[in-house]
């Protein structure tokens, strides 16, 4: 207040941008505990829908936790944009959570976009996805970036 009261800085702008410039829409998921299918095959243990048509850096975290049984083995999980995927395999310790973060970029064509967390695992015990969060924000454009 002081500074602006003195016109040292525009309170209403910050380096020409309004407020308004400086916001975005963020959508988000959230779930509980969820079972890691034992199949090798990817399922869906998060969703989040509805998301209008436009450009989103997508996040989800988790945390992996192996419950023990027999025949410990390697979990994968992907976050799935369309076409867009980041993946992460990971073998987790008994009793033990792994915090798992995987980072989806991408633009929506049209509304109602869904972003899936899909995981499996092919051990012979008992995993789950816990806490999980799915966040999108929406942003102005993406571009790609060959380094």
């Amino acid at each position: 207040k002081r500074l602006a009261t003195g016109q040292i800085i525009d309170a209403g702008t910050l380096a020409g941008h309004s407020s308004a410039d400086l916001t975005s829409d963020a959508f988000f998921a959230e779930g509980g505990i969820a079972q890691v299918p034992k199949t090798g095959t990817l399922e869906t243990v998060a969703q989040l829908t509805g998301l209008p048509a436009g450009s989103y850096v997508i996040i989800a975290k988790t945390f992996m936790t192996y419950l023990g049984g027999d025949g410990q083995g390697p979990t994968t999980c992907e976050l799935v944009a369309e076409t867009d995927v980041d993946l992460l395999r990971a073998t987790v310790d008994n009793l033990h959570h792994l915090p798992a973060t995987l980072t989806v970029v991408h633009t929506f064509a049209a509304d109602n976009g869904t972003v899936e967390l899909k995981c499996a695992h092919t051990g012979g015990g008992d995993e789950t996805v816990n806490e999980t969060k799915i966040t999108a924000i929406s942003v102005d454009s993406l571009t790609t970036s060959s380094s």
